[in-house]
């Protein structure tokens, strides 16, 4: 009966060791795994933020670009209608060749 009774106690020794370990063990693992989320949502929180900066920018830059857009087009048009005389009057002038020539 001592001879089991010593063994009993053994196994409940060894058990309450072994429990102690493993819950050291999860207790340092939790730890970095709080640490981990931590960072985590730092670097989610940091990318949010510049996300809206780049959006930001973004929007700033179409509003920029309609603008000069805008600028474009009428310096285009500009053009268009300075070449489009130039080349009305290259017309007519050859027009008038043809029909001196014709006579």
């Amino acid at each position: 009966m001592i001879d089991t009774l010593i063994q009993a106690d053994i196994f409940f020794f060894i058990t309450a060791i072994a429990v102690v370990g493993i819950t050291i063990a999860l207790l340092v693992a939790l730890i970095y795994f709080i640490q981990i989320l931590r960072d985590v949502r730092y670097v989610t929180r940091r990318i949010r933020e510049e996300s809206d900066r780049v959006l930001s920018d973004v929007e700033h830059l179409r509003g920029f670009i309609k603008k000069e857009g805008e600028k474009v087009l009428d310096v285009k048009e500009f053009l268009g209608g300075v070449i489009g005389a130039f080349l009305s009057k290259r017309k007519s002038s050859r027009n008038r060749k043809e029909k001196g020539k014709a006579s």
